[in-house]
């Protein structure tokens, strides 16, 4: 029995003099304690970055979110195509075209259609067209363009030569070198100095009749 007293006593000395404390006293609880809260520690800082946990809390990484930009597309001067043009996209045609051509987007048209246009915004520069136009915004017709065919959009500002109906929701621009044969129907209708038009003309605005009682005093 003084043996194993004497063991006891011993060792316990060698646990006191490199600090580890004897198995279940209160130092080796805190060492354990600490270890345990460190590790935990640095396992959430891993699962944070890389989204894993077997703690139940759960960490996602978040990806960053684009808009998809508008394309464009382009027929290059020198291409003819004949057929029909659809696209989701914006069109700029420097080409020549047979056959219609239709987009959810802008267009420009710097070449020749024989073919309808329809889209949002169109704008033609030095073109020359055959066909109908239908815009859900507005059209810009410049001085350089002729175009044979009825023209339908929310305003129209018209530089060129035009042999069709007009029919515009808002209001339609005539700039000085404007040439028009063909009827207009609009809400506002703006004409330069040194346009012609040929045809009639009707302000879809309603006026109302009262304007024109005259009343005694």
């Amino acid at each position: 029995m003084a043996g194993e007293s004497n063991f006891k006593q011993a060792m316990k000395e060698l646990a006191e003099k490199v600090n580890l404390g004897t198995p279940g006293d209160s130092k080796q609880t805190k060492v354990d304690f600490d270890r345990a809260n460190n590790e935990t520690t640095a396992q959430r800082q891993v699962d944070a970055v890389f989204g894993k946990t077997d703690y139940g809390v759960s960490y996602e990484a978040e990806i960053p979110s684009f808009t998809k930009p508008i394309e464009t597309t382009r027929i290059s001067k020198g291409t003819s195509i004949v057929g029909e043009i659809r696209s989701e996209g914006d069109i700029e045609l420097f080409g020549d075209v047979q056959g219609n051509v239709e987009t959810k987007g802008n267009m420009k048209i710097y070449g020749k259609v024989l073919g309808d246009l329809k889209g949002s915004s169109i704008e033609l520069v030095a073109s020359n067209m055959q066909g109908n136009i239908v815009s859900t915004a507005a059209v810009k017709i410049d001085d350089k363009s002729k175009v044979i065919g009825n023209v339908k959009a929310d305003s129209l500002m018209f530089d060129g030569k035009l042999k069709g109906d007009i029919d515009v929701q808002k209001t339609v621009s005539f700039l000085k070198n404007a040439l028009l044969i063909g009827n207009i129907s609009a809400e506002v209708v703006s004409v330069e100095s040194g346009a012609k038009i040929q045809g009639e003309m009707k302000i879809s605005k309603s006026l109302s009749e009262n304007a024109f009682d005259i009343k005694p005093e």
